[in-house]
C-alpha cells in the first residue's frame, strides 16, 4: 500500500456565524464592568509567563533639549494558549456569557470544525487583549521615559480605566476612533497652554515632557527632525479625535481601514486651519508637520507605522516664534466658526468640496498649485456652468465678498486679479501667482463663510447647487434695484 493511501482525508471546511442568538443591546454599565474583570484576570494569566523583549529607542528631557537612551520593551502579543485552558475563570467566563446570550459579537469563522471556543478565543484577543496590550504598552512608555527601565506586567488602574470608554464606544456603540495630532507652525502659544476649539479638536502648545513621550512613540514613524523646534522646549499640537466608518470605500479611491481615517483625519484638520485663519483675516497659511494617529482597534501600538505627511516643509524653521496668538475673544470666534462648519458641510456637496480646495491650496508647497487649487475652489462655489465665467465669477464673487472687503470695486479687482493670475499660471506662466496665491485662498475661505451665513440665514439652500443659489440671489438684488415699469410702459425694442 502506498504512503499516499495512508493519508487522512482532507475534511471540508465549515463556515458558521457565532453566538447563534438573536442580538441585543449591550448595557454599557454592565459591559464596563464585565470588561474591566475580565481585563484583570487576563493580565493575571499574563503575569504567569515571561514576555519576550526587543530594543526600543525612547527620549528624555535634559536642559534645553533631549538625550535618547535604548530600553528593553517587552512584547505583548496574543497567543491562545494563555487562556486554552482558562476560559471557565470567573473574570472571563462572565463576560463570555454575558456577550453570548447578548448575541453579540457576531463573527464568521471558517475552518474543520468552528465551535463556540473557537469565538471565545476570537472575543479574548479582539476586545480583550486589546484593551489590556494597549494599556500595557501606555504605562510602559511613561515608565521608561520616567525611568530608563520597564516593568513588565504593571498596569495603573488609571490607565486602563482611561481606555474603557474607548472599549465601550466600539462596542456597545458601534463606533471605530482615532486620535491624531499634528505639529503646527505659526501659532503663537506658551508650554503647558491649551484651546478647546471644538469637540474633539484641541490646540496645546506641549511642555517638554510631552513632547519627548510624543517623538518616543512616533519617532520610527516619521522623520522627527521635521516636527520639532531643535530646542525641544515647546511644539504647538492640533489634537483630533472622532469616529470613521471602516466600510466607508464610496468610490473614492479608500482601500484600506488607514486610509478611511486618514481621510477623516484630513478633513477636520482643514476645518480647523480655516477657522484660524478666517479670524484671523491675514498672515500666512498655518504650516503642519508629521500627523500622527491611533486607532481604537489597534493591536500592536508598539510598532504602529500610522502616520502620513501632507505638507513638506520643515518646522523647525518656524515653531520658535508664532505669527497667530490667540485670546479668548479669538478662540470663541474660532469655535462659533468650526461649530457652523461641521454642522454644514455635510449638507452640502459643493460646500464639502470647497473646504477641500482650501485645505489642498493651504498645504501646496509651489505658490502656483496653492493658486490653482484656491481658484477652482471659487470658480466651483461661484461661477459652476457655461457661459462667460471669467465675468460671472467677477460679479457673483463681489456680490457674495464685498462684506469683507473696503469697496465693491476693490472687491472686484482683486477677484479679476485672482482669476486672470490663475488663467495664467493654468496656460503657460508655472512661475506665477506668488501675489495672488494667497488673496485667492483668502477669499475661497471667506466664500465659505459668507454662504455658511446665508444657509443659516434661510436666503440659501444648500441642498442645491450654490452656485446657482448665488446666481438668484443676485438677479433678485438686479431686480430690487431696477426702475418698476407701469402696465402701460414697453421694454425697448418690444
Amino acid at each position: 500500500m502506498s504512503a499516499e493511501q495512508h493519508e487522512e482525508p482532507v475534511r471540508p471546511e465549515v463556515t458558521r456565524t457565532f453566538p447563534t442568538g438573536r442580538p441585543r443591546a449591550l448595557d454599557p454599565s454592565v459591559f464596563r464592568d464585565l470588561l474591566r474583570d475580565a481585563a484583570k484576570a487576563y493580565l493575571g494569566l499574563l503575569a504567569r509567563t515571561e514576555p519576550r523583549t526587543f530594543g526600543r529607542e525612547v527620549f528624555r528631557p535634559k536642559d534645553d533639549g533631549v538625550y535618547s537612551v535604548d530600553v528593553r520593551f517587552p512584547l505583548y502579543r496574543w497567543d491562545h494558549q494563555v487562556v486554552e485552558n482558562e476560559l471557565d475563570s470567573p473574570g472571563l467566563k462572565s463576560l463570555l456569557d454575558y456577550l453570548w446570550d447578548h448575541g453579540q459579537p457576531a463573527v464568521t469563522l471558517t475552518g474543520p470544525d468552528p465551535q463556540r471556543r473557537n469565538w471565545a478565543f476570537w472575543v479574548l484577543a479582539n476586545m480583550v487583549h486589546v484593551l489590556v496590550s494597549r494599556a500595557l504598552n501606555d504605562a510602559a512608555f511613561d515608565e521608561a521615559i520616567d525611568t530608563s527601565a520597564i516593568t513588565p506586567w504593571r498596569l495603573p488602574g488609571e490607565t486602563l480605566e482611561g481606555l474603557l470608554e474607548g472599549a465601550i464606544a466600539r462596542w456597545c456603540q458601534g463606533e471605530h476612533r482615532y486620535l491624531a495630532k499634528c505639529p503646527v507652525g505659526y501659532v503663537d502659544m506658551k508650554p503647558g497652554e491649551e484651546w478647546q476649539l471644538a469637540e474633539g479638536i484641541k490646540l496645546r502648545c506641549y511642555t517638554p515632557r510631552e513632547l519627548v513621550g510624543h517623538l518616543s512613540k512616533n519617532h520610527y514613524n516619521i522623520l522627527w527632525r521635521d516636527s520639532f523646534s531643535f530646542s525641544f522646549r515647546e511644539a504647538t499640537m492640533l489634537e483630533i479625535a472622532g469616529t470613521y466608518d471602516p466600510t466607508a470605500r464610496d468610490g473614492r479611491g479608500l482601500i484600506t481601514e488607514n486610509d478611511i481615517a486618514e481621510e477623516a483625519i484630513a478633513d477636520k484638520l482643514d476645518l480647523a486651519k480655516w477657522a484660524l485663519m478666517a479670524v484671523f483675516g491675514e498672515g500666512p497659511a498655518v504650516k503642519e508637520g508629521w500627523i500622527t494617529y491611533e486607532l481604537a482597534s489597534d493591536t500592536m501600538p508598539l510598532i504602529s507605522d500610522r502616520s502620513f505627511l501632507r505638507q513638506g516643509f520643515f518646522l523647525r524653521h518656524f515653531t520658535g516664534g508664532g505669527v497667530y496668538t490667540l485670546d479668548s475673544g479669538r478662540v470663541e470666534r474660532v469655535r462659533e466658526l468650526l461649530t457652523r462648519a461641521l454642522r454644514l458641510r455635510s449638507k452640502s456637496r459643493d460646500l464639502k468640496h470647497a473646504f477641500f480646495y482650501w485645505g489642498r491650496s493651504a498645504v501646496s508647497e509651489l505658490d502656483r498649485d496653492q493658486l490653482l487649487d484656491a481658484a477652482v475652489g471659487l470658480d466651483d462655489l461661484l461661477a459652476k456652468g457655461g457661459g462667460d465665467s471669467s465675468y460671472r465669477f467677477r460679479l457673483h464673487g463681489t456680490a457674495l465678498l464685498a462684506r469683507f472687503a473696503e469697496s465693491a470695486e476693490a472687491c472686484y479687482e482683486e477677484l479679476k486679479e485672482v482669476y486672470n493670475a490663475r488663467s495664467s499660471a493654468a496656460h503657460g506662466n508655472p512661475g506665477g501667482g506668488h501675489e495672488a496665491a494667497p488673496k485667492a485662498r483668502r477669499l475661497l475661505g471667506n466664500a465659505i463663510v459668507a454662504i455658511m451665513d446665508l444657509a443659516e440665514a434661510g436666503t440659501l439652500d444648500l441642498s442645491k447647487g450654490v452656485a446657482k443659489e448665488i446666481e438668484k440671489l443676485v438677479l433678485k438684488s438686479t431686480l430690487i434695484l431696477a426702475p418698476k415699469r407701469g402696465p402701460e410702459e414697453e421694454l425697448p425694442g418690444v
